[in-house]
């Protein structure tokens, strides 16, 4: 049993992951805003003047349920996918590092 305390790295890696957290959603909120903005600008638009009243505002879901269900299901494929790769990126450094520090054979 060796004496390393392993808590700063854990803090140092939970830091990370709240960052990296941080700025799936600052990037979500972000493309939300501008996704919501290009449908007041030219060609949008006159695309959205065209088609709203033929299939409603959210594509075929024109009553305030179907265009709830459609944002949340944007929402939460962007948060999922999102943290996947956070996480996934976060693991592949962890591990990175642990090669570096204790060699290949580390976590056999």
């Amino acid at each position: 049993m060796s004496d390393y305390d392993s808590t700063d790295d854990t803090l140092e890696h939970i830091g990370k992951v709240r960052e990296n957290l941080i700025r799936i959603v600052d990037g979500l909120a972000a493309r939300g805003l501008l996704h919501d903005a290009s449908k007041l600008r030219t060609p949008e638009k006159e695309a959205f003047d065209e088609m709203t009243p033929t299939y409603g505002a959210a594509g075929g879901f024109g009553d305030g349920l179907g265009r709830a269900m459609t944002f949340w299901l944007y929402f939460l494929v962007g948060i999922v996918i999102g943290n996947l790769l956070a996480l996934a990126f976060s693991e592949w450094r962890w591990r990175r590092e642990m090669k570096r520090r204790y060699g290949e054979d580390w976590n056999r």
